[in-house]
């Protein structure tokens, strides 16, 4: 029988069961649509690491004795037969140190040290490592016994040429390879290789020879009295198969597996001493699950802000509909409908509803998702079909749409059907412009002030740091039982996480119900505002907004709410985006960054590169810089010398904020001087004061003491240099920044002391200079040197972090769905209205009976759009400008390592371009355009109904 009646009441509804329907369909489309796109982001950007991954596994075998081939090679068979792996290639690497080269030939000699050289032993055979030994000027393989080639960066040094005559020995003991070693040719490392060089074996610029397999295990054999024979085997699996981008334990299972079959072989083998096996896929996907995992914490964070934002306004569209038929509801209970029975048929009308736009919302988020991808992520929206992604997970979403869609409906008739109850049939029925007014008794304005008061609480410990809940967890600890240290920890995950979301929404709705609890009293003042729109209906419209308390606040709340949302989210958003981009200028620190692997000593020292570079058109310019790490018997332990040419902090990327105890100028003139600036943390941690000395000593040499510098300041930042801008900040070393000439000493020798892993080249340009054109010039003057460097454009990058990578399309993400759950607000206060105007009908056909015009109506309807505009305006924006404080307090979930940096740095407030104290423009434009659409909601539908007879206006349905 609810059914049928529901039904039935349905009928003459359709316009608000169409709109609710759309309500429901695209809330839950919006929903699955996210999840969806965040599973392609997910797919897409696991793909991206792992198919450029330059090989899956690698095997580090190391024999009792010298093998024969039969030994090695069966092991390559043996791997290659395994389930999964499509190829497998092995060489001969050991290391070579403390040895003289000398060229018989020339009649020099040329000495490695401990971090010099490194000896390989390919099988030439072996089309792959063919094309990793890259020959150069007109060299060739080795072919017989006693035939070499070398590194051409390594033969420029020494000044070895092709046919030279080599002889190796031990410079500090007895013990060489006598054999005459003929030079036949350079070699570059090929792409693969290169990577092995400097990941596997750290190798920067020097010390590679190349040849056949049983030569090189002679010559290590000679030298040393007990050598490694050491075999590398690197190990490619069929990904595709291995990996399942969207589980864990499979992946993770299935390569494990793997390294498992990889090591029983290599354990089986005979002879073998050492095993290791290596896996650079598992540590890939290990890190890629790991960051995947806290891109959901975030992507949970904005689902459940969508679904919060239409929980609250299906809530208040369900209020909305039991408000607006209150009559149709007052004359069922006239003719003997029972409050239960009306409560289940509200219930019955949203369930179905609920259902359906679940349902529909399942079939449109694909579309969604699909347009998303596209403004999220446009790279790889054309590098990988969505529909074809999706297709393996879409099925998981279509319970959760349905769940989320009888979640918001059967949200939506809780206090709906609730307020059936309480309705009394012959309040319900009279007229809208009889004497007797509904009571604003009915708001309770002690419970709505206690609501401000607590909402204001939990804003205020958001941004001020109030003690209360700190205060009962301290006590939780000290009392050490468990019973309250974990309810006082979902105490405090409660207050950083749901109530930073819900305290302005909960003093909003305080807020707005005591103000309207005096709308009676301020009708005159409403009036006042009004009366330029709408003439003699300016008291019509003020006492509209007095009359009826319960609608009027619920509407107020709607646009508040919606305000707070587009204002906060958006400020936050576009404090992420300007994060991003000042991050991205502290990583670069320049126009132009140039990092590189294989720049050689004196490279840097005669200013090969470098002159060059300063020569290009619009280079302001060119500083140098590199990180080597001291450890050993040092005057404080392990040391990170940070060397840069003093100039760098005369850069405008360099400001006295990133410094303590000294100014910028100061610090370039101490750095002249030989002194030191320490990073603050360190300072703290090893209780350093200006003034104390810090010693550098000879890595391999520790009594020698090569420099000593005297501190003369402490610094915060330092752009440009670290690839993890805080890691001064957050070590427990020693970063030490010096004038880069006065370590230049350790490099100049032939008698390699100290080699960079790394150095940079920080490029300013002048203003209007393009970029992009300079960094071609530098990336072809590293390709016409050989030198293995990556070139960085400020603006390139930023956009490669907003636009490109996985974080970058995470904070689309969070664009997209702020644009869509404010959107769709807009849409559920353009529906309620709409409704609510539909259910208005008769009272405002009434009007135009007592003579009002229509379009004094309208005007009529659009000051009370405009009243409540201004209490919405009045409420939300202070609540707003709190919310966007915490934002750029770095107190949010958003920015949470700001507050690492303030606890740190002792507090010290942060650059001040890391905060946004201006709302962009595209926010503002949108929030106007929401404004907008406020009030026409109330004109619209009106311009709709007004065109029917009176009669037919003044009918009552039921």
């Amino acid at each position: 029988m609810s059914i049928r009646l529901s039904t039935k009441l349905l009928k003459g509804k359709s316009k608000i069961v169409a709109l609710s329907l759309i309500l429901i369909m695209l809330s839950t489309s919006l929903v699955v649509s996210i999840l969806l796109t965040a599973d392609y982001l997910t797919y897409a950007s696991a793909k991206e690491k792992y198919m450029s991954l330059p090989v899956d596994y690698y095997a580090t075998v190391t024999f009792a004795n010298k093998p024969y081939s039969y030994l090695y090679e069966g092991i390559m068979s043996d791997l290659s037969s395994l389930k999964d792996i499509v190829a497998v290639h092995y060489m001969y690497d050991s290391y070579m140190y403390k040895v003289d080269i000398e060229d018989k030939t020339k009649n020099q000699t040329f000495r490695i040290e401990e971090m010099g050289s490194i000896f390989l032993g390919f099988d030439f055979s072996d089309s792959f490592w063919r094309n990793q030994v890259i020959l150069e000027n007109n060299s060739k393989y080795p072919t017989s016994p006693n035939e070499i080639l070398l590194d051409i960066t390594l033969a420029e040094w020494t000044n070895i040429s092709i046919g030279d005559k080599i002889r190796i020995r031990r410079y500090d003991a007895t013990g060489a390879y006598e054999e005459n070693i003929t030079v036949v040719g350079y070699f570059k490392a090929g792409e693969f290789l290169n990577y092995h060089l400097k990941n596997v074996e750290g190798i920067i610029y020097c010390g590679v020879f190349v040849t056949n397999i049983i030569t090189a295990m002679d010559i290590m054999s000679s030298l040393y009295t007990t050598p490694v024979f050491q075999f590398r085997y690197h190990v490619w699996v069929n990904r595709d198969n291995v990996i399942n981008a969207w589980d864990e334990v499979t992946t993770m299972k299935n390569i494990n597996a793997i390294e498992v079959d990889i090591s029983k072989i290599l354990y089986g083998t005979q002879g073998i001493f050492r095993v290791d096996v290596e896996s650079p896929l598992r540590e890939t996907m290990r890190e890629y699950f790991a960051s995947a995992k806290e891109y959901g914490s975030q992507l949970i964070f904005i689902v459940v802000l969508v679904l919060v934002f239409v929980a609250l306004a299906t809530l208040i569209g369900g209020e909305l509909s039991v408000e607006t038929r209150r009559r149709e509801f007052g004359l069922l209970k006239i003719r003997g409908s029972k409050s239960s029975i009306l409560s289940r048929i509200i219930s019955i009308e949203w369930f179905m509803i609920g259902i359906l736009g679940g349902f529909l919302g399942f079939i449109l988020s694909p579309l969604i998702g699909y347009v998303i991808t596209f403004v999220v992520s446009p790279s790889f929206a054309l590098e990988y079909n969505f529909i074809q992604v999706i297709i393996p997970v879409i099925q998981h979403y279509f319970v959760t749409s349905i769940a989320i869609g009888l979640a918001l409906t059967i949200l939506s008739v809780i206090l709906p059907s609730r307020r059936v109850a309480q309705i009394k049939p012959l309040e319900a029925i009279r007229e809208y412009l009889e004497s007797e007014e509904i009571s604003v008794k009915a708001i309770n304005r002690k419970t709505n002030i206690a609501l401000v008061l607590i909402g204001s609480y939990f804003l205020g410990d958001f941004i001020l740091g109030l003690p209360i809940i700190n205060t009962v967890l301290d006590i939780a600890h000290t009392s050490g039982a468990s019973v309250m240290i974990n309810l006082a920890e979902i105490l405090y995950f409660i207050e950083i996480t749901i109530m930073p979301l819900l305290a302005p929404f909960i003093i909003a709705m305080g807020l707005v119900n005591v103000i309207v609890s005096f709308s009676d009293q301020l009708a005159s003042v409403f009036k006042v505002i009004v009366s330029p729109l709408t003439g003699k209906g300016a008291l019509v419209a003020a006492r509209n907004f007095a009359r009826k308390p319960l609608r009027t606040s619920l509407i107020i709340f709607m646009l508040t709410f919606t305000i707070i949302a587009n204002l906060t989210l958006g400020s936050g958003i576009a404090t992420v985006k300007n994060h991003i981009t000042v991050d991205t200028k502290m990583k670069v620190g320049a126009d132009i960054k140039v990092e590189i692997f294989s720049l050689r000593p004196f490279d840097f020292t005669n200013r090969r590169i470098i002159n060059p570079i300063n020569n290009y058109p619009g280079v302001k310019t060119v500083v140098r810089g590199f990180i080597e790490t001291f450890s050993g018997p040092y005057l404080l332990g392990k040391i990170n010398l940070v060397a840069l040419d003093p100039e760098y902090l005369k850069t405008n990327y360099y400001k006295n904020e990133y410094l303590s105890g000294v100014s910028v100028n100061d610090a370039y003139n101490l750095l002249l001087n030989n002194y030191t600036l320490i990073n603050i943390a360190a300072a703290k941690r090893y209780n350093l004061s200006i003034g104390d000395i810090v010693s550098i000593r000879d890595p391999l040499h520790p009594s020698l003491i090569v420099v000593n510098y005297c501190i003369g300041g402490y610094y915060k930042f330092l752009p440009g240099v670290f690839d993890d801008m805080l890691a001064p900040q957050t070590t427990s070393g020693i970063y030490a920044i010096v004038n880069l000439e006065t370590v230049w000493q350790l490099l100049e020798e032939r008698y390699v002391v100290v080699v960079p892993d790394k150095t940079f080249l920080f490029i300013d340009l002048d203003n209007g200079v393009p970029a992009e054109e300079v960094a071609a010039q530098i990336r072809s003057l590293l390709g016409e040197y050989q030198i293995d460097g990556k070139v960085y454009v400020l603006n390139q990058e930023i956009d490669r972090m907003l636009h490109k990578e996985f974080s970058g399309a995470l904070l689309s993400l969070y664009e997209t769905g702020l644009l869509f759950s404010s959107t769709l607000i807009a849409l559920v206060i353009f529906v309620s209205i709409t409704i609510s105007i539909i259910e208005r009908r008769r009272e405002l056909a009434l009007l135009r009976v007592r003579g009002f015009m229509r379009n004094m109506v309208s005007k009529m309807l659009v000051g009370e759009a405009i009243l409540i505009m201004i209490v919405s305006l009045i409420i939300s924006i202070p609540l707003s400008v709190l919310m966007i404080i915490s934002w750029v307090s770095g107190t949010t979930m958003i920015l949470p390592y700001l507050q690492r940096y303030l606890q740190v740095t002792g507090g010290v407030i942060y650059p001040p371009e890391w905060a946004l104290y201006v709302l962009p423009i595209d926010i503002v434009s949108y929030l106007l355009a929401i404004l907008i659409i406020f009030v026409l909601s109330f004109v619209i539908p009106y311009k709709m109904i007004s065109k029917k007879p009176l009669p037919e206006e003044v009918r009552i349905y039921h």
